[in-house]
């Protein structure tokens, strides 16, 4: 669930950005979004193991109805998003990691991501991602990064029947500064999923975390509990 709070990264920077303009003593609500909704979205991460390396993936790929700042198709109003990664670790004869290289990006706008979001029966995205592309140290730390772009075709089938529920969330930005809250209510649906990433193959039998699709609607508030300055 807290994935899908990476969605409106971009509501919180706009807001953030707000709030250094104005200045109150009492509590202030500097962004209220109501209706940040319906977001159709598909999630699924996996893990595979050799003798030699770990590879780690995952997706979020998402289709918003609603303009939200940032996030507004080419036609307006509705837009496709993804945020992917793609981290392997390598190991030595111990079994201890020794380096690696971690590839992620996001894009939004006109990403070729399908859902039903109705049923939630299927999704599908294929997309060529801008990315970054970081060397790791043994401790998984970036030491050089350059700008690339990572190849991403991935396929849910939902599994099981389909769930209501709703969840909630606050988040403590620049503590005692900012307070983040979000909400979100809808349906949620267990998948399976298959990917190619990065010329890497992912089966259902590597998944690990969350496999899943949704449909909900979020409300998100963001405030200044002391009164912004």
């Amino acid at each position: 669930m807290k994935r899908k709070i990476a969605l409106l990264v971009g509501i919180v920077v706009v807001a953030l950005a707000f709030a250094g303009a104005v200045a109150a003593a009492a509590p202030q609500v500097i962004w209220f979004s109501p209706a940040n909704g319906p977001v159709a979205f598909a999630e699924a991460s996996w893990e595979t193991r050799t003798a030699t390396s770990i590879t780690d993936a995952g997706v979020l790929a998402a289709k918003t109805y609603r303009d939200i700042p940032g996030t507004t198709g080419p036609a307006g109003g509705a837009a496709t998003h993804i945020s992917v990664d793609l981290r392997t670790m390598y190991l030595d004869g111990s079994g201890q990691p020794t380096g690696g290289v971690d590839i992620s990006g996001n894009a939004n706008g006109d990403v070729p991501f399908s859902i039903d979001a109705h049923t939630l029966t299927s999704a599908s995205v294929n997309a060529i991602v801008p990315a970054t592309t970081c060397t790791l140290d043994a401790a998984g730390n970036p030491t050089t990064c350059v700008e690339s772009t990572l190849n991403a075709s991935i396929s849910w089938n939902g599994q099981g029947e389909i769930s209501r529920g709703s969840a909630y969330e606050d988040h403590f930005l620049d503590p005692g500064s900012f307070v983040f809250i979000d909400g979100l209510s809808g349906t949620f649906r267990q998948a399976s999923a298959t990917a190619t990433i990065g010329g890497q193959a992912f089966g259902t039998s590597d998944e690990v975390g969350p496999v899943d699709m949704g449909d909900n609607v979020q409300l998100t508030v963001l405030m200044c509990p002391h009164g912004c300055s």
